[in-house]
């Protein structure tokens, strides 16, 4: 987390110096830099900060994040007049960070409403039933807890900043938040995905009338399939008639592929000319492996194995000139097909498509607005660059070139180094819409295939892996 006392108040003490030096005539006021604090804008909105809440991985550091947040408010100042003040979380304490986050923002909010003095009852009872305690109620009206995990110590920039745009996640499989051995296991989110969960809880902000007027294009970033797992009934709506948006999907590469590899070498003497895309049947490749098994170690069929299972492309390149195969096995995305017919020997040929079934995993990632935000169109504004700018979201994932990476050809390369503001990283799953990231030389052979030409390669695979899906 970061801590920003000590820097504020050394900042506000470099502006009144720098002030008294000026005045004085002193030369050593050109020595200080103003452009991050008085930063123009183009925009008439009142001045705004906006806090984002993220996931970061293990190693970032706050005077990292500080320089990124600089950064990135150079920018929204100067497009909406709006500071950004980014708030990250490692993964396994973010969960519980924003429940007892959202919790307090939200009741806090609806106690201000309840000083409404012209509500009536009616009103007033709607408001206190809207606090959040993250209990449910059935058919029968019997109430049930969550078992929603809380933060009970929040760090100062998760206590005191504004509940306004904030990372919604299902956790990975691996997650310490899944592991009831873990001190971080948060049961909730073994039986409820965190949207859910925080839609009952009315903690989101509804989108639907801003969606239809100035941020449509914030709606139209995401696919078609995504949008309808964030769409629910109106908070005040019982019986469901009337529905709402209450998220912004990020958009990330959906599904994967499993393959064959057939090793020309081998397989063509048994069958050469032959279409081998006959052999994906399952009863037929049954039977060539049945063949090929009779006949290694004899002459012309000299591999070590006849079924070789590889994880990654990288493993295929480690073992190829040492270890012989004839037929072959990876799942991964379809760029994995490309890349091993780029080998002259090999022919590659899809046995499975893995298609998103579980429509919650279309919204593995998205970002929501809090209902207690001081400006839903603010929050939008950020939500835009997010999602359509491509210098604010490559900063937002890589952080500032020259500080956290450099770049050539539209490559990112990180910076290594001990410097604590050289240390940003972050999970391109949870920062946006990754289909305007430039590729990273961090990223292997298979990720910087797919980001070729715009992502062209995940979008098609989008397109044929989930239903009803539009790029």
């Amino acid at each position: 987390m970061k801590r920003r006392m000590l820097s504020l108040a050394m900042c506000l003490l470099m502006v009144v110096s720098a002030m008294v030096m000026s005045a004085c005539g002193g030369d050593d006021a050109s020595l200080y830099d103003y452009s991050s604090i008085f930063n123009e804008t183009t925009s008439s909105n009142e001045p705004m900060t906006i806090c984002i809440y993220g996931i970061k991985e293990p190693g970032t550091t706050d005077a990292a994040i500080e320089k990124v947040e600089e950064a990135l408010s150079k920018i929204s100042v100067r497009k909406y007049n709006t500071t950004i003040d980014l708030i990250l979380v490692e993964e396994e304490e973010y969960a519980a960070m924003m429940f007892a986050k959202a919790k307090m923002a939200i009741n806090s909010y609806n106690t201000e409403l309840l000083g409404n003095k012209k509500l009536t009852a009616d009103e007033k009872k709607e408001i206190m039933e809207s606090n959040v305690d993250y209990w449910y109620s059935d058919a029968s009206n019997n109430k049930y807890s969550y078992e929603v995990k809380e933060a009970t110590n929040l760090p100062s920039d998760v206590l005191t900043g504004t509940l306004d745009i904030f990372l919604v996640y299902n956790p990975e499989a691996d997650s310490a938040v899944l592991d009831p051995e873990s001190e971080y296991y948060n049961k909730a989110l073994t039986r409820y995905s965190m949207f859910d969960i925080m839609y009952n809880e009315q903690i989101f902000a509804p989108l639907n009338t801003y969606f239809r007027g100035a941020y449509s294009s914030v709606k139209s970033t995401a696919y078609t399939h995504a949008l309808q797992y964030v769409t629910k009934p109106q908070y005040e709506d019982e019986d469901g008639t009337t529905t709402e948006y209450y998220g912004v999907p990020n958009n990330y590469i959906y599904g994967s592929y499993d393959f064959v590899i057939f090793n020309k070498n081998y397989v063509d003497k048994l069958y050469s000319g032959v279409d081998k895309s006959a052999f994906t049947d399952p009863a037929k490749l049954e039977s060539l492996v049945k063949e090929l098994t009779e006949k290694q170690g004899t002459e012309g069929f000299d591999y070590d194995t006849v079924e070789k299972e590889f994880r990654s492309y990288e493993e295929y390149l480690a073992v190829a000139n040492t270890e012989k195969f004839a037929i072959g096995y990876i799942s991964g995305y379809s760029a994995v097909e490309e890349l091993f017919e780029s080998h002259d020997n090999l022919d590659v040929y899809i046995l499975n498509k893995n298609s998103i079934t579980d429509p919650k995993d279309y919204c593995d990632s998205m970002f929501a607005i809090g209902r207690s935000t001081k400006s839903v169109e603010r929050c939008l504004d950020i939500l835009l660059l997010i999602n359509t700018n491509k210098e604010f979201r490559n900063i937002l994932q890589y952080g500032v070139e020259g500080v956290h990476y450099t770049q050539y050809r539209d490559v990112v390369t990180p910076i290594t180094g001990e410097k604590e503001e050289t240390k940003y990283f972050m999970d391109m799953k949870y920062t946006g819409n990754m289909f305007i990231l430039n590729p990273s030389s961090d990223m292997d052979a298979e990720m910087r295939k797919m980001a070729e030409n715009d992502w062209q390669l995940a979008k098609d695979q989008i397109i044929d892996l989930v239903s009803g899906a539009v790029s």
